[in-house]
């Protein structure tokens, strides 16, 4: 079990980190070495976080790291404190599996339009 597992929003989300990813390592080792699960949305990421997202990653698609990657421009403090609560509960009760709650804040978000239009290829519906 060495994959690290990324939950996403959406899949252009997805797309663009396989991009980044694919830049730094081995664009063909990029579904090797790490698994994706895409929320759908920030509301469908708090319901399900632990139940679908985690549960899956660490039992079927044998994590033992996962990164929780939330968009961070509609949020308010109080959404991303309510997550970050969540988080440190879930940490508290798995010990199989280390998670990180990063938020992608939009000054940096800014500058992924050089991967938008490749991700776009890959996720046009978003």
């Amino acid at each position: 079990m060495n994959k690290i597992g990324i939950i996403v929003e959406g899949e252009s989300d997805k797309e663009i980190l396989k991009v980044i990813i694919g830049k730094i390592d081995d664009v063909n080792k990029v579904e090797e070495n790490f698994r994706f699960s895409i929320a759908g949305s920030k509301t469908k990421l708090f319901k399900e976080l632990e139940q679908l997202h985690i549960n899956e990653l660490v039992r079927q698609r044998h994590c033992n790291k996962i990164i929780v990657l939330c968009d961070y421009d509609n949020s308010s403090e109080a959404n991303a404190e309510k997550l970050r609560d969540t988080i440190e509960k879930i940490r508290e009760r798995r010990k199989d599996v280390l998670i990180e709650l990063c938020f992608a804040i939009q000054e940096i978000e800014s500058w992924l339009p050089g991967c938008y239009e490749e991700a776009l290829k890959e996720a046009p519906n978003e």
